[in-house]
């Protein structure tokens, strides 16, 4: 018999860090704040979700409280991923701690991709 994992409720919420930031555009001094007290409260619901499911201990960040992913020592579970991308605006941006980056090629590249090398060569 396989047993039912325990949800993560954030999962079902529609609202990111990202949601946050441009919604509160107008005052970025509130919208860091609010960003970063979501990604607090559902970091640690992460943790605890973490040693329930896996038996694996996160990491937090004394300072912003946000979870310290191993990605160095091991591959992360989906949930960490998923986490990763549902707070990557508070990750990248506010914390620097993942940063992602940015468009870096002319914008030919992003919006009209081409190949340089014809894959099949029919006669």
């Amino acid at each position: 018999m396989v047993s039912e994992r325990k949800k993560l409720s954030f999962f079902s919420l529609d609202v990111s860090t990202y949601a946050i930031s441009r919604i509160l555009q107008h005052d970025q001094a509130a919208a860091k704040e609010k960003a970063l007290r979501c990604l607090r409260r559902e970091s640690s619901e992460l943790v605890s979700y973490m040693v329930s499911q896996y038996n694996l201990a996160l990491d937090v960040d004394k300072t912003s409280g946000a979870c310290l992913f191993p990605s160095e020592k091991r591959w992360l579970k989906g949930e960490e991923y998923a986490f990763l991308i549902r707070h990557y605006y508070a990750y990248s941006k506010l914390l620097n701690l993942y940063p992602l980056n940015e468009r870096h090629h002319p914008n030919s590249v992003y919006d009209q991709p081409t190949r340089k090398y014809r894959l099949f060569n029919i006669s």
